[in-house]
């Protein structure tokens, strides 16, 4: 005999046995209906009733079968079975009527034991899903989360096998976060992929599926990929958060069919609903932990780099905390170059941070271009399959992820942030927020550190312009001039090589070169051949970043001067477009850029300037030589010659009455000589008045030094001469007049003063020039009139004052006898 519970009021359970037992596989849906519907037991022949599974009564030679409903309730709860084998069995009515009696007892105590056992599972079911309500809203680390969902899922629902799998941020992979093996929670990263297994249907669907009877079929009937091991029961349910799927739960039977009932669908949809909860509690609780740090460490970046201005420096705290933000291996930032081709890696830090430091990526076709030209950043889950990542690199450095972020400054691109390889997983939105923060705050921290180093660079620029400039403009002879030039250039540019070309004749003339092996002053060039004729021609700089790609210019000349990159600017000459050009060459490619140029370019401006000064010099001095000659040919004329005609005729007649009348004779001769001395005095006027030789030669201090030289050359006297302040030069005529007063000084010196010593200073201050001549000699009064103080002939003191006076100049003596002399002389600078 056999008894037999009907747990789910659809299929028979064996509860218990005797005998040879009959089996539950015996009774179709039929007999269960028959039993249930009339609630009598009955007698059933096996072999001919279709009630009876005819092919299972066979082979275990059943004649006869007495079945007796457990009813309770007015409903089927157990059925018992009663068989005889091998011949038929006499079950008489009273053995009918004691197994139903037996039977509605049985019910009554079936039903209780269910009840009971309903009722512990519930409790069971209840304290598991109180345990999960509470993590809920307890529980904020998601590996303590995890674990408690799986050991009380396992332990309600008794399962084989279970698992979480949660949704990647692209949502196109699952990972399975966890399973359980006998309760005990394993780490599981394996990955589904959109299409694969099951799983994807419940997330997709965002329903509960139940398959009672063989994964495999079901996934064949679903036309789904099959994945893993095949369970024969698998149920699973979303994990919802906000109407939203975060993944899903799954739990199966490897060796059941139709292992779970409704219940068990509703038990696990409860825990994946308060697990959902959790999981999404977690995650914030996760992202707002994340959050803090990441703040903490924007702060710290920005207070460690809003006062750092060297550039290297800023570019190493952005990428090391970088580093820590996102979990990156390795972090570069790039920046554009001048023609926005390539992106250069100025720091990289992390692994193969050496290797990638300073290399060159093209932009154009790849992910950094996207995020140049959208000014997003740009995710690239699996670099090696998104054409869009510059291929080489991937492969080279084991890309497997990557995150780019443009830099942006002044509302202009200047370069890139990358993040590579984010360590246990793909860079999130968490990861994107906090590198664009980071990005803001570099742009702004570089931009601010380009700007001060731009602006130290330019004020070292300027100070050697202005040094240049002033080291130019020391000299008056264009020569000279020329030459400070040209080594200014090569100075100024930190280059090789220079020279400098003016237009002569329509044609370039070489006219002062620096660090060429060819002679070039003097040569010619054919102005419209070269492109030093075009920037005379049009006055437009122009750079040549590389010789050998640009045709304008002579291949021979630059191979035999080793130059590869050129820069040209006009040297502006008033009244022309450009008046000369100067070059400035280096045997590097791409040695020159755009801010160069202009520095090139100011220095060609104050180029233009001496130039014009020393030619406007040179002028000067030969203008005032010829008008002086003119004015000694007047004065000639209209003196000296007109005095001299008088002496002839008073000598004349002088001889024609000599010996006649000797006081006539004695008369003319008288007039002859005043006119003489007349003349003598008007040729001292004249020659004053013509610029002495020796400035026509060389400067006003080598003139007064050569002249006290020739003053002490006897050994009678000794003399010191001293030059102070900046040397410049000044107006002829007041050149010629301080040197004439040295000269003069001199020669009363020499006649008066008995000195042993005298001392002559020239100081060129910035406001008053000064000539002093001072002596240790006998000395003499000032104020005493001149026929006593023996300082007269020549110009004396009287003549000094008038010269000076001249000029805008002022003479001051200072003497007493025995107590030596001095002379001092001022010209203010601005009177000139």
């Amino acid at each position: 005999m056999s008894t037999f519970v009907d747990k789910r009021r659809s299929r028979l359970a064996l509860r218990g046995s005797a005998g040879r037992a009959p089996r539950a596989a015996l009774a179709r849906p039929a007999l269960l209906q028959s039993l249930r519907s009339l609630g009598e037991p009955l007698i059933l022949d096996p072999l001919s009733d279709g009630r009876i599974d005819r092919s299972v009564a066979k082979p275990m030679n059943l004649v006869s079968l007495l079945a007796v409903p457990f009813i309770h309730r007015e409903q089927l709860v157990g059925v018992a079975l009663a068989a005889a084998y091998e011949r038929p069995a006499q079950f008489d009515r009273g053995q009918v009527t004691l197994a139903h009696g037996i039977a509605r007892s049985a019910a009554v105590a079936i039903e209780n034991a269910a009840l009971y056992q309903e009722q512990e599972r519930r409790v069971a079911q209840l304290s598991a899903l109180n345990e999960i309500g509470q993590a809920a809203a307890a529980l904020l680390r998601h590996d303590e989360v995890i674990n408690l969902i799986c050991q009380q899922t396992s332990q309600v629902l008794k399962t084989q096998s279970f698992y979480i799998a949660i949704l990647a941020d692209d949502r196109d992979r699952m990972t399975l976060i966890a399973d359980t093996d006998g309760g005990e929670v394993a780490p599981n990263r394996a990955t589904l992929v959109r299409g694969e297994g099951l799983t994807w249907h419940v997330v997709d669907h965002q329903q509960p599926l139940y398959v009672r009877d063989g994964y495999a079929a079901a996934c064949e009937r679903l036309g789904i990929t099959t994945v893993g091991r095949s369970s024969r029961s698998w149920l699973g349910v979303p994990l919802l958060a906000g109407g939203r799927a975060l993944g899903a739960i799954v739990v199966q039977d490897y060796d059941r069919d139709d292992a779970y009932d409704d219940d068990d669908v509703a038990v696990l949809t409860t825990i994946a609903s308060q697990a959902a909860i959790a999981l999404e509690n977690a995650r914030l609780f996760s992202e707002v932990q994340q959050r803090v740090q990441q703040l903490i460490g924007i702060a710290s970046v920005g207070a460690a780099i809003v006062e750092e201005r060297d550039v290297d420096r800023v570019l190493a705290i952005v990428g090391n905390h970088l580093r820590g933000l996102t979990d990156a291996e390795t972090v570069l930032l790039s920046f554009l170059s001048e023609d926005a081709k390539d992106l250069r890696v100025w720091k990289a830090v992390g692994q193969h941070g050496e290797d990638m430091q300073d290399i060159d990526v093209p932009v154009e076709g790849s992910l950094a271009a996207v995020a140049i030209a959208t000014r997003e950043s740009q995710v690239s889950s699996d670099p090696s399959d998104d054409p869009r990542v510059y291929a080489p690199n991937v492969q080279r450095y084991g890309v497997r992820n990557l995150l780019i972020v443009p830099l942006v400054a002044q509302d202009r691109v200047i370069g890139t942030i990358t993040a590579i390889n984010k360590r246990g997983g793909v860079f999130g939105q968490g990861d994107i927020d906090a590198v664009e923060v980071m990005a803001n705050l570099a742009a702004v921290a570089f931009e601010n550190a380009r700007l001060y180093g731009l602006t130290q660079q330019r004020s070292l620029e300027l100070k050697a312009l202005n040094e240049i400039g002033q080291r130019i403009s020391r000299s008056l002879a264009l020569d000279a001039v020329l030459d400070a030039i040209v080594s200014a250039a090569v100075q100024l540019l930190a280059a090789e090589k220079s020279v400098l070309f003016l237009i002569e004749d329509e044609r370039l003339l070489a006219r002062a070169s620096h660090g060429l092996e060819i002679e070039m002053p003097g040569i010619r060039f054919e102005a419209r051949d070269s492109v030093a004729g075009y920037v005379a021609r049009t006055g437009f700089p122009i750079i040549v970043h590389d010789i050998a790609q640009d045709g304008r210019v002579v291949p021979d000349m630059a191979d035999a001067e080793d130059i590869r990159s050129l820069v040209e600017v006009p040297i502006r000459m008033v009244g022309a477009v450009a008046g000369g050009v100067l070059v400035v060459g280096s045997p590097r490619v791409h040695a020159f850029s755009d801010s160069q140029v202009e520095l090139l370019s100011a220095l060609a401006d104050q180029a233009a300037i001496a130039i014009d000064n020393a030619r406007l010099y040179a002028q000067a001095r030969e203008l005032a030589v010829l008008e002086e000659r003119n004015r000694m040919a007047r004065e000639m004329h209209d003196t000296l010659a007109q005095g001299f005609t008088g002496i002839v005729l008073q000598l004349e007649a002088a001889e024609q009455v000599l010996g006649d009348d000797v006081d006539e004779t004695l008369e003319h001769l008288s007039r002859a000589r005043q006119l003489a001395r007349d003349s003598l005095n008007e040729a001292r006027r004249s020659v004053w008045n013509l610029r002495p030789r020796a400035l026509e030669q060389a400067t006003l201090a080598d003139a007064i030094r050569q002249s006290l030289d020739d003053y002490v050359a006897d050994g009678r006297i000794e003399g010191s001469f001293a030059v102070e302040g900046t040397v410049r030069p000044l107006p002829a005529e007041a050149e010629n007049t301080l040197l004439r007063i040295a000269q003069e000084s001199l020669t009363n010196l020499r006649k008066h003063a008995h000195a042993d010593h005298v001392w002559v200073a020239l100081v060129y201050g910035s406001e008053i020039i000064t000539l002093t001549i001072r002596d240790d000699g006998v000395g003499f009064d000032p104020s005493a009139p001149p026929a006593s103080r023996h300082v007269g002939g020549g110009l004396g003191l009287v003549g000094m004052r008038e010269r000076a006076q001249a000029i805008g100049a002022h003479v001051q003596v200072d003497s007493q006898p025995g107590e030596g002399a001095q002379i001092l002389v001022s010209l203010p600078v601005r009177s000139q």
